[in-house]
């Protein structure tokens, strides 16, 4: 029996979100794939001659240290895929029903989900994809 979840938005709309039986460590790397698949999208029609491609580029992972929230950080990473240097916090995901929040700063996260981990998209609508994709800010 899989768990339903309520997604409060900061629009006063609500989403019924029935988390599958997988836990919450793959949804979020299916998110993560999905969105290092965007930003290597971006990166191809950005610099669409391979000459151009910049020597670094950037990736999101997920670190699971904290207690209630996953941190998602942006990396550099070189083409040959060795990582360059630590990013900032691009995010975070709640640990209790697969919220995807705003970084509010290195710590914590901005009050309202931008989307669910469990969503039918997978998490995609919490991104602004329109140039580089980032986690959208409010409207």
């Amino acid at each position: 029996m899989s768990d339903t979840f309520t997604v409060n938005f900061a629009d006063g709309t609500n989403l019924q979100v029935e988390a599958p039986e997988e836990n919450i460590v793959t949804a979020s790397e299916r998110f993560i794939e999905k969105w290092n698949e965007a930003l290597d999208a971006y990166y191809q029609k950005a610099y669409p001659d391979s000459l151009e491609l910049p020597g670094i580029r950037s990736q999101v992972e997920v670190t699971w240290q904290g207690k209630r929230y996953a941190r998602i950080v942006e990396v550099d990473v070189t083409q040959s895929g060795v990582r360059s240097g630590g990013g900032g916090c691009a995010g975070f995901i709640d640990k209790t029903n697969g919220d995807i929040l705003f970084s509010a700063g290195w710590k914590a996260p901005a009050k309202h989900a931008r989307g669910n981990v469990y969503a039918e998209d997978g998490g995609m609508s919490a991104l602004q994809l329109g140039g580089r994709p980032h986690i959208r800010y409010l409207r």
